[in-house]
């Protein structure tokens, strides 16, 4: 506390009189007070998932449900407060890997009870890469991180799989988006079809993808834009029927295709595209 106190009056210019010549960084000073304070830990694993999703409620304006001291946290920028969850987490993975490894048994044997528990710790923390490693875990699908790591049938769910799904694809993991559009659009994984939502994140997904890209279990962008054409030339599960937007996205997917050297999907979709721009017509 005394320590605090010291660096508070210094922050305030009171320099302490026994130390004149002491020099401090000004910028490093205001850290210390803000993380500092008796109102945050940055290396609590609660506070820091709470900050993570603080930082959505603050971001959208939605402070209903926010204390008045986490109001005042948020003199802290978001990215900051991002950067210290997911450093713990990086933590935590970190040793998700060492416990799988062997590293802190003398045999070298894997401990996987202690590799799960900082797995889901570190996905807690909001880092992507142990969302969608979890979220394989629960969903049973190829990952390359901790593969042989396996959850017990007890412990395996759907739905909490779908959550870190989710979580990871809305930090920005190009797989989980694209597993959770799928899952959307073909109701996957006890998952009930919406075709709004899946739209959304096929969306995203060609966002973040480069045209014609097929890397690892990456689809081409022509392959989801023409997916999207489809789901609008039929309509369903929420989603409206719209021929005309149909016919421009199946043309927008002809010429990616054509620009990725792939001719026969191009013509397929310039015909399909003509097709349903004539149930316009119609």
């Amino acid at each position: 506390k005394q320590w605090y106190q010291r660096r508070v009056a210094i922050t305030a210019g009171n320099a302490p009189e026994d130390n004149p010549d002491q020099a401090w960084d000004t910028e490093e000073l205001k850290r210390s007070q803000l993380y500092g304070s008796n109102n945050r830990r940055p290396s609590c694993v609660m506070k820091a998932t709470s900050s993570r999703e603080r930082t959505c409620d603050i971001s959208t304006n939605d402070t209903s449900d926010i204390s008045t001291s986490d109001i005042m946290d948020t003199r802290a920028p978001i990215k900051e407060k991002e950067e210290r969850a997911t450093i713990l987490g990086q933590v935590h993975f970190d040793l998700a890997l060492y416990h799988y490894m062997g590293r802190f048994e003398e045999d070298k044997t894997a401990d996987n009870k202690s590799a799960l528990f900082h797995l889901k710790t570190a996905a807690d923390c909001g880092l992507s890469i142990a969302e969608f490693t979890l979220a394989c875990l629960h969903l049973n699908i190829y990952h390359d991180e901790l593969r042989e790591l396996e959850l017990n049938d007890n412990l395996v769910s759907e739905s909490e799989g779908i959550m870190y799904m989710e979580k990871a694809a809305k930090h920005g993991t190009i797989t989980a988006i694209l597993n959770v559009a799928q899952a959307y659009h073909l109701g996957l994984y006890g998952v009930e079809e919406n075709w709004v939502k899946a739209e959304k994140y096929y969306r995203k997904y060609t966002e973040c993808s480069s045209a014609g890209s097929d890397m690892d279990t990456h689809e081409p962008t022509y392959q989801i834009l023409a997916k999207i054409a489809e789901m609008f030339q039929h309509g369903g599960h929420g989603l409206n029927k719209d021929p005309l937007k149909s016919g421009y996205l199946f043309t927008e997917a002809a010429e990616t295709a054509m620009s990725a050297m792939n001719g026969r999907l191009a013509n397929k979709w310039f015909m399909l595209a003509e097709e349903v721009w004539a149930e316009c017509e119609e």
